[in-house]
């Protein structure tokens, strides 16, 4: 009979919990990168409480909505505007970061970029913001009229990311 693990079956739990859409990790490369769940979430459940907000105009068990991306990755995630680039007190995005799309019109870009001061600027993370709508619909008329390419927020990101890493542009800067 095998032996259980408890960190990877702790991984697999934890998959099972986000039901991760698209790209996503797998309990080996979790292991092999060596992440280790905390079940101590009590400090980061109060800090994630204080960066978001209930909508006020539906009733009281709407989900609550994150507004300031960089707060929250430095009062939860305990990171560094220095490590954020495109946020206010960070670096800029960089020009080559773009991945242009000439038939649109339109250059995908990401709203941040998580970048490693400590090895030479490495790109680890791409964020993108996006208004409250299902990842994988088409995009709203309003959002149509912004963007030129009628593809889903999930669509436009993916394709951010498999032109722009890990080998690409980001690679560093």
């Amino acid at each position: 009979m095998a032996k259980l693990d408890p960190e990877r079956e702790a991984h697999k739990a934890w998959l099972g919990l986000v039901q991760p859409v698209g790209l996503v990790v797998s309990p080996p490369a979790l292991l092999k990168a060596q992440v280790v769940l905390d079940n101590n979430v009590v400090p980061v459940q109060q800090a994630l409480q204080a960066v978001v907000v209930r909508p006020a105009y539906v009733i009281l068990d709407a989900d609550p909505v994150l507004l300031d991306f960089p707060r929250f990755a430095t009062e939860v995630l305990g990171w560094s505007l220095d490590d954020l680039a495109g946020s206010p007190g960070g670096p800029p995005l960089p020009e080559a970061i773009g991945v242009a799309l000439p038939d649109y019109g339109e250059t995908l870009l990401p709203s941040y970029v998580v970048v490693d001061t400590m090895s030479e600027g490495q790109v680890l993370l791409l964020v993108q913001v996006v208004d409250r709508v299902p990842l994988d619909d088409k995009p709203s008329p309003e959002e149509a009229r912004k963007n030129s390419w009628p593809a889903s927020p999930q669509a436009r990101f993916e394709r951010l990311l498999r032109e722009t890493g890990p080998c690409g542009a980001l690679a560093q800067w």
